[in-house]
């Protein structure tokens, strides 16, 4: 059962304190942090050489420091994502961007989603694959970059049924694993990362945010770089049938990992996101090194 917190000004230190209590032993319970009001920002906290020494010692002693983000579209899982991984200096993976991929590779080879194997084998083949020496990393697929292309609204109709396909699941989860052995530092954001990819993750967030909320977001990303104003009621729409999808999915279902932290962001603005998962991931770290020296 999820506990809420407070934030705010007043109260983060007392999230930091109550959630690190939580942490001890490796162990991190669900816990619902409150909304702040919207357009509320707070200073960042600060990194400081402590993380970069922890970091170097996770690592050290063999544990890679995976943090998980997941949750449904319009939650700003991407941008928060991008932000925290580089303020403590992790390596960042859009899971969700390697499913996009895959619909554009069925869009443009002509695939129909009737034909889930002829898709997975046409992705098997596309040589799928993140760039990482971008900022942020590249999509790749049949040869170039196409990460603005899996973003337009075609890909988008396609994703949710695509990535529900189990035997392409399980492909994007082997590439996914392979590549947090080859990146050890890590921000994963997607809708499975905590519940199916890394369950071992050091710490897992869980967003959330009412429909209408990222139906206002997805529709100013839009007229941000359509200069289009789409109707708010089909998108609220749209968003609510994917989630719907997701949360049925065989595979990958979209819900939170029994030890998650879930994250309302409905009116949160992201310098808020951004700094309560900055403080709480430090606090898992820390609370995973200590746990092992107790063991010791």
């Amino acid at each position: 059962m999820n506990t809420p917190i407070e934030t705010g000004p007043a109260g983060s230190g007392q999230v930091v304190d109550r959630v690190r209590d939580g942490m001890r032993g490796i162990g991190v319970g669900s816990v619902a942090i409150d909304v702040v009001p919207l357009g509320e920002r707070r200073g960042l906290p600060p990194v400081g050489e402590e993380w970069s020494m922890a970091v170097a010692r996770a690592l050290a002693e063999g544990r890679p420091i995976i943090i998980t983000i997941d949750g449904p579209a319009g939650t700003g899982k991407t941008a928060v994502a991008q932000r925290l991984a580089k303020r403590l200096g992790l390596s960042i993976l859009d899971t969700g961007a390697m499913y996009r991929a895959a619909a554009l590779v069925a869009i443009e080879q002509g695939i129909g989603i009737g034909e889930p194997g002829r898709i997975v084998d046409a992705v098997s083949r596309c040589g799928l694959r993140v760039e990482f020496g971008d900022d942020p990393p590249t999509i790749h697929a049949s040869g170039r970059d196409v990460s603005d292309r899996i973003r337009e609204h075609d890909v988008t109709q396609l994703v949710a049924p695509v990535s529900a396909i189990v035997p392409l699941r399980d492909l994007m989860i082997s590439m996914q694993r392979q590549i947090a052995t080859e990146h050890p530092r890590l921000v994963t954001e997607g809708r499975d990362q905590g519940t199916e990819v890394f369950p071992y993750a050091a710490v897992k967030f869980f967003l959330t945010a009412s429909s209408e909320v990222r139906a206002l977001r997805r529709a100013a990303q839009i007229k941000k770089k359509t200069g289009v104003t789409p109707n708010l009621e089909e998108l609220r729409k749209e968003i609510e049938i994917r989630d719907e999808i997701d949360r049925n999915k065989p595979r990958g279902a979209l819900k939170p990992a029994v030890d998650s932290i879930i994250v309302d962001t409905s009116r949160m603005d992201e310098d808020a996101v951004v700094g309560e998962l900055q403080k709480l991931a430090m606090a898992a770290v820390a609370a995973m090194l200590d746990g092992r020296k107790q063991r010791a």
